[in-house]
């Protein structure tokens, strides 16, 4: 078998990461392996073994570019394409609608998508659903996006294999955790954390709000960059609350300051699988998130390994904060996340869904 994994960028962002991991997991196993990097826009420090750079400035290069390519690579033995961002699912899912590749797809689904176009209209979700149907597998990071893709896209459920993403940190998590002197903070309160992408569905701006409402007393750091950067920082000038929340972006480590937090805070409105809550759990940091965003209840046992919050009850998170102190680290839920995130489990399941496809 000729495992090729195709990706869109190799940025920072956990989709990429994922697709990296699987990428050089999959060449200790199979040296003939192949990444193939769609919008070639960022290119890693790291050394990446075979790894092919596409010049694709758009969706019709990117489509040429991987044809003459796959021309030169489809006579490998049982070659079997992994797409990982819903770009590259889009240009892989078309070019196997054309019946321009003949060998198996998997196509992994990294959020909700009926959630993400439900500002995009119909047309969108139709060609969307088109696309995804032409998969012979897809891949799911929890039951959240399965049921998605059953109920609402009409998927056939032999097509779904449910596969958590693998730790993507787990040589780190032994470390010395942060304080509030490491980030400059103005107090000595204990601090939570939220960490991630700064975009409007990811809710760092409610939690401000929240933070406003409840009065909650811990500092609060957010770590990460994005188009919502700057609204969260105009957020919290406006409610005057500087003494008790610190953005300090990006580029930090963020392994030590969630190793150092009360609680990992995780206010998305939805997700198909927050990379962060694995790291908590390896951690042992007690989560906390809200009712909506569907995919927590797959990995917070309220109680045990955090809390999940009424976001219209600002007393409930206040509460869930100063409750999170008192569990244990390390608990029948956070060893079950532990295990099901190992990255030879990812590996695993990865393979015997290939192999059956192959056969």
């Amino acid at each position: 078998m000729t495992p090729v994994t195709v990706v869109s960028t190799l940025n920072s962002g956990g989709t990429e990461r994922v697709a990296l991991n699987l990428h050089n997991q999959l060449i200790e196993v199979f040296p003939n392996s192949l990444l193939i990097v769609l919008l070639a826009t960022v290119k890693p420090a790291d050394k990446i073994q075979n790894v092919i750079y596409l010049d694709g400035k758009n969706v019709f290069s990117s489509i040429i570019n991987f044809l003459a390519l796959y021309r030169k690579i489809k006579y490998e033995k049982k070659l079997v394409i992994f797409s990982f961002s819903e770009y590259s699912n889009s240009i892989i899912s078309l070019l196997k609608t054309c019946k321009f590749i003949n060998g198996p797809v998997i196509l992994r689904a990294s959020t909700v998508l009926t959630k993400k176009f439900e500002e995009a209209g119909r047309l969108r979700k139709r060609i969307s659903t088109l696309l995804y149907a032409s998969a012979d597998v897809i891949v799911c990071q929890s039951e959240t996006i399965r049921s998605d893709f059953i109920e609402r896209f009409k998927i056939p459920a032999e097509k779904l294999v449910i596969i958590h993403n693998p730790a993507l940190n787990s040589q780190d998590y032994r470390v010395r955790p942060a304080n509030h002197e490491d980030y400059d903070l103005s107090n000595s309160k204990p601090y939570v954390v939220c960490v991630g992408n700064m975009r409007k569905e990811k809710g760092q701006a409610r939690l401000v709000e929240l933070y406003k409402k409840s009065g909650c007393r811990h500092n609060l750091v957010f770590a990460g960059s994005g188009a919502e950067a700057d609204r969260l920082a105009r957020i919290v000038d406006f409610y005057k609350l500087h003494d008790r929340i610190k953005i300090i972006g990006g580029t930090v480590d963020t392994i030590p300051l969630i190793a150092g937090a009360k609680a990992l805070i995780i206010p998305s409105y939805y997700e198909g699988y927050p990379n962060v809550a694995v790291d908590a759990a390896f951690l042992g940091i007690p989560i906390i998130g809200f009712s909506d965003c569907e995919v927590l209840s797959e990995i917070v046992s309220d109680g045990v390994n955090g809390y999940i919050c009424n976001y219209s009850e600002p007393n409930s998170f206040v509460i869930a904060v100063e409750r999170s102190c008192d569990l244990k680290p390390y608990n029948p839920q956070t060893q079950l996340l532990c295990a099901r995130h190992q990255p030879k489990t990812f590996l695993a399941k990865y393979l015997q869904v290939a192999e059956k496809l192959s056969e």
